[in-house]
């Protein structure tokens, strides 16, 4: 940090009387702090004093007004997660409202995936029809850690939409919060347990997306790289012949070959997406040819490697490919645009 932002951060601690330095969101903010930039850090120091929820709500027209501050946002949702009001709930209410919202962000979440304005605005009504029990469970699921991962799975899901409907910033702060329940989950349950593993490498890889988007190659690839070890970790505890875990592996290392290849690093993007279509093919040899999202995922790696490695063959070959899919699944939207987005890249090598 600058000699301003030094003397923001010796203020603050000056500042802070020792007795909120001991709350869960007081330590946040302290252990958080390096990570602001200057304008943050001022209005960390303005309403050091205030509650957590009047301290987020300080942050967010800030972050919200500026497009470029999508790191920020993330953080904020980080903050929002770590600040939330503790109610008390019983067993048995957080029991049923953790099973109402793992119903609406597990039909929400396949309902945005569809790609159809309608199906969009199925979960849109399903996310909105279940704020207040979101809100009620954040604040009141204390240590569980089912509550907890169905809150996180939950704000994810809705950041999903965010990001869909072109809202960087909400999606960002979504995330973060995402992110900060999913880790609070795997203190809960232990560093080894596998979902919960998987799960914060999800709310990794969705941040290091909107990062990428926003043009932040370095905070994007440090996301992608941290998602990535965790996969790697979990592939380790199931076993190399879970096709999930292959499958999450493999997504990471094409994430991290577009960024290379963003980046001009040629010969390490080839190097990534030739380690992934390796995975995917050995997890076709485990689910079988005639599951057509393992082969879709085949021809997308294939046509990135293709594309970056300038071979003609491989590009045809994943068409041809993705043709047999679309003839097969012709009411599958996803399917489609993948078709046309490899015939692109094909003919476009041809014509080399």
């Amino acid at each position: 940090m600058g000699q301003d932002s030094r003397q923001v951060d010796e203020f603050l601690l000056r500042t802070i009387p020792a007795s909120l330095t001991e709350t869960p969101f007081q330590k946040f903010v302290l252990d958080s702090f390096e990570k602001f930039p200057l304008s943050i850090q001022r209005v960390i120091v303005q309403n050091q004093t205030r509650g957590g929820e009047e301290f987020v709500s300080a942050l967010n027209p800030l972050i919200m007004e500026r497009e470029d501050l999508i790191g920020d946002a993330v953080i904020a949702g980080e903050l929002r997660a770590s600040s939330a009001q503790q109610i008390v709930l019983s067993e048995a209410e957080q029991r049923i409202i953790a099973i109402n919202l793992q119903n609406c962000w597990y039909s929400a979440f396949f309902l945005i995936d569809e790609r159809r304005e309608s199906s969009v605005r199925q979960a849109e009504a399903l996310l909105n029809g279940t704020e207040q029990d979101w809100h009620r469970l954040r604040d009141g699921a204390g240590e569980n850690a089912d509550a907890l991962r169905n809150v996180a799975w939950w704000v994810l899901t809705r950041g999903t939409l965010f990001e869909l409907r072109g809202s960087a910033q909400q999606a960002g702060a979504d995330y973060g919060e995402s992110l900060a329940h999913f880790e609070q989950v795997l203190e809960i349950v232990g560093q080894d347990q596998p979902q919960a593993l998987r799960d914060v490498s999800v709310s990794l890889e969705r941040i290091g997306d909107i990062l990428r988007a926003k043009g932040d190659t370095e905070g994007a690839i440090a996301r992608f790289q941290r998602s990535l070890g965790i996969r790697e970790q979990v592939l380790e505890i199931v076993g190399q012949d879970q096709p999930e875990a292959l499958r999450d592996v493999s997504v990471s290392l094409n994430k991290i070959g577009d960024i290379l290849k963003d980046k001009g690093d040629t010969e390490e993007a080839i190097t990534s997406f030739q380690r992934s279509l390796k995975i995917f093919e050995q997890v076709l040899e485990i689910v079988g040819e005639d599951q057509p999202h393992a082969v879709v995922d085949w021809c997308m790696c294939a046509t990135r490697l293709a594309t970056i490695a300038l071979d003609t063959s491989l590009a045809e070959q994943s068409l041809e490919r993705m043709n047999l899919v679309v003839a097969r699944y012709s009411d599958q939207v996803f399917f489609h645009e993948v078709r046309h987005w490899a015939e692109r890249r094909y003919y476009s090598l041809a014509s080399l």
